[in-house]
């Protein structure tokens, strides 16, 4: 097992594979000096939850592979996020992503950043899973009523079809 700080110092660190251990204790306290440097972070099969939270601050990050292992993807996973430009979503079946809104009118805090020029790249054999959703879920008092994957809306311009077997 890899202790919490156990990286700390390592700041020219700038990619990381994350595994289940790692995604359970967030980013920022496995790499407490080095998380805002890192630029790209591949998840391991072993993770089935990105957790809320799991690469907060994170924002020197361009690039996140996602394995088809996870089903969930948590509140806030990538806040402050604000370099993110790639994210490889490899689920066929898409995860369930987290919508938090505290009352009417609060900014709702969701699984992504919405970055200018970033791109969700699915599985092209999924695409339509990921991209069939043409109305917000989101009810105008604030509240909804979603099994999650819904959420995917917020997200649809972002997303592009791609075939991971030859990287195209």
């Amino acid at each position: 097992n890899v202790c919490e700080n156990a990286f700390d110092g390592c700041s020219s660190l700038s990619s990381a594979v994350i595994s289940k251990y790692v995604i359970d204790r967030t980013v920022r306290n496995m790499f407490p000096s080095v998380y805002m440097n890192l630029k790209e972070i591949s998840v391991l099969d072993d993770v089935t939850k990105i957790g809320d939270g799991a690469f907060y601050g994170c924002s020197s990050l361009e690039k996140v592979t996602i394995p088809d292992s996870v089903i969930k993807i948590e509140d806030n996973a990538f806040y402050g996020c604000r370099s993110l430009q790639s994210i490889y979503c490899t689920p066929t079946n898409p995860p369930i992503l987290s919508y938090y809104r505290h009352g009417y009118g609060e900014e709702a805090r969701c699984s992504f950043p919405q970055n200018t020029g970033m791109i969700i790249y699915v599985p092209r054999e999924s695409y339509t899973s990921y991209t069939q959703y043409s109305s917000n879920p989101v009810t105008t008092s604030g509240w909804f009523s979603s099994s999650g994957v819904e959420f995917w809306y917020f997200f649809k311009s972002y997303i592009a079809p791609y075939d991971f077997e030859n990287n195209v």
